[in-house]
């Protein structure tokens, strides 16, 4: 198994690397693989734990 590294890039997204998995609301997987990018979004109107 490979390490999984996620870095923020300034001003940018979440950029995550390794081996992943990505899961909606409801445990279905939306995205798996070696590399994705997450887009920050400042703003946002759903916060959690605030």
């Amino acid at each position: 198994m490979s390490k999984t590294v996620i870095m923020k890039l300034n001003g940018g997204p979440y950029v995550i690397k390794g081996e992943f998995e990505v899961v909606d609301g409801n445990g279905a997987a939306f995205a798996t693989g070696d590399a994705v990018a997450l887009c920050r979004v400042q703003g946002c109107s759903e916060r959690r734990g605030s």
